[in-house]
This record gives C-alpha cells, structure tokens and sequence, in this order.
C-alpha cells in the first residue's frame, strides 16, 4: 500500500542511525522517565487521601445538617402536652395587698391590675389578699390569703415546681406529656402531677407544719419520707375536717329553690347585700356548690348565676374569695367558647 510505503521510508534515517545507550542524553533522559514513574504512586496515595478527607468532610456537614433537621423537625413537632419551663408569669384577679419579692426587693400590685414577672422570687399575699398567675403553657395557679410561694421552679423544664412555704393555693394544670411533671413543694410533703387541679395547703399547729391536700380533678401522687400515696378525685391527703373551708365540705344537696337561679331567685331579692352571719354558712356553701357543680357539666351560664348570687346576697362570706376567682374563671370560658 502507498501508505505503508511512505512511513517506512519516513522512517528510514532513525532505523538506520544507531543509539548511543552510553551516552550522555540517554542517561539524562533514563533518569527523567524513571523518576516520573516513581513520583506516580506517591501522587496516586496523596489524591486518594485528598479525595477521603473531602469525603470525610462531606459526611460530617451531611451528619450536622441532619441533626440540625431532625433538632428542627422536633421542635415543629413536639407533643402539645410537653410543656416547656415558664420564664414568665401573668397577674391577674389581685384583690388586697399583693406582693413579689426578688433578691430583698418588693414590688407590689394594686387590686385589679395585670402585670407580667419573671419566674423569680416569692410571691406573697396579705390576709383577705389573694391572685392568679398564669403561665403560657396554660399552668393556673391560684395564690389565697396570708400565702408565700417561691416560683423558681418553674424555670426547671420538664419538672416544674413551686414551694409553698405557707398558705394555700388552688393549681389548675394542663396535660403533660409523659416525661414533664409539675410539683407543689411544701415543707413535708411534695405533691407530683401530670394533669389535674387540686389544692395544697401548709398551716402550722402548735409549732408543726401540715401539709393538707385536696383534689377536684384528676389524681396526685403526694411523696413523704414514707412513701407516696395516690390521691384521686374529692380525695384529701393530711386534712382535718374542721380544718377544710366550707366550699370543700360535702354539703347538702341544693334545695329546690336554687336548682336554678336564674328562674327562682327574685332580683330583688338578690340585690339586697346580708353581712354573713354563722347561720347563712349552710346557705352560702350551697350556692357554692352548686355554681361548681354547674361548671361541670358545662352550664356555664348556671354557674355564673349562682355565683353571683353568692357575692350578692353574702359579701363578707368566708367564700367570696373562692367564689370571684369561680366566677372570673367561668366567664373566661365562656368568652373562649364564644
């Protein structure tokens, strides 16, 4: 072919002229090729480690965006139930001389005003004073007279408290999640719920502190130093029954007449204030009574009447605290439902 017969004799003159093996030239150019060829597999070794510190770095920012998901995808989805620590508490319902102290200095608050603290401090109430704090995850707690209440523990998370040095207070919580807990902490006593109301009160006879518990909602486990005891609805722990308030009594059943008190009761009648004497007790714990009663099933409207009629006709009753926190807490209710 003309092809082949063209390159052999292109190639003729370096086929024909012989190599120099000892020569200068053909040493230089030996020791270029072979130390070309030894530098490969130290070249192949130093991108192998390249390429698996990239991928190294690759799968730890791979491994941190999803732990920054899955920290994020919780947060979106945590249960309802799981309530966070409280750094902030609202007032409201204050009646009388109502007090905050924070590292020796007092703040207090006038009847009728709303405010917003920190979880900090004590909280303390004067006699016939008394108030509600609220907190955003839904936790009530109602603070009566002649009551001191540390809130600290309620920064603590998922196991939330409060101390109640003295007094008596009236807790409404929400339905915590498995792992959360809310504790009322007294000198003798530490009541543990997940989701109740119930009502803890510390007096002192005699020079000793007693811890009385009283639940209307739900069950609490009250722990002592001999153990815990399961305490469930209209049950006590550590109460006297000359010690109880009226309003917590096993009354009698409501007469006919105040079945319900928006037909029966004359306006007349219920305008006119009585100072309370030892003989309307019975009469007073009734309407109680029957406003909580109708809170229950749901007839607020009922409650709200009762109640009412309670602080109408008895201002001065032993009750009247209770019954306007009652009656506060009704028409709340009935404004959400609206």
């Amino acid at each position: 072919m003309r092809d082949e017969a063209d390159i052999r004799k292109l190639l003729a003159p370096a086929q024909s002229r012989p190599i120099d093996l000892d020569g200068r030239r053909f040493h230089v150019e030996r020791a270029r090729v072979v130390s070309a060829i030894l530098a490969i597999p130290a070249r192949v070794d130093a991108e192998r480690a390249s390429r698996k510190r990239w991928r190294a770095v690759v799968a730890v920012a791979a491994g941190f965006a999803a732990l920054i998901g899955s920290a994020a995808w919780f947060t979106h989805h945590a249960r309802p139930g799981a309530v966070a620590a409280d750094p902030s508490l609202s007032i409201a319902d204050v009646h009388g001389v109502v007090t905050r102290i924070d590292n020796g200095v007092g703040r207090s608050f006038a009847p009728g005003q709303t405010a917003t603290i920190s979880a900090d401090g004590e909280f303390v109430t004067a006699p016939q004073s008394d108030a509600s704090l609220r907190s955003a995850s839904g936790l009530e707690i109602g603070v009566f007279e002649k009551s001191r209440v540390s809130l600290a523990g309620l920064r603590a998370g998922s196991s939330n408290s409060v101390s109640l040095a003295t007094g008596d207070i009236r807790c409404r919580v929400p339905h915590l999640g498995d792992r959360h807990t809310f504790s009322v902490i007294t000198p003798n006593a530490t009541v543990v719920v997940h989701g109740t109301v119930f009502r803890v009160t510390v007096s002192d006879h005699s020079g000793a502190t007693e811890t009385c518990v009283r639940v209307e909602e739900g069950v609490v486990g009250v722990q002592t130093p001999a153990g815990e005891t399961l305490v469930t609805a209209d049950r006590s722990w550590g109460c006297k029954v000359e010690e109880q308030p009226a309003a917590l009594r096993a009354p009698p059943p409501p007469s006919e007449h105040l079945s319900n008190p928006i037909r029966s009761v004359p306006k007349e009648k219920a305008a006119g204030p009585a100072r309370a004497q030892s003989g309307t007790l019975d009469q007073e714990n009734r309407l109680f009574q029957a406003g909580l009663s109708a809170e229950r099933q749901g007839d607020q409207d009922v409650a709200i009447a009762f109640f009412e009629q309670l602080l109408s006709r008895y201002p001065d009753s032993p009750l009247a605290s209770d019954t306007r926190r009652a009656l506060t807490r009704v028409k709340r209710s009935l404004e959400r439902g609206q």
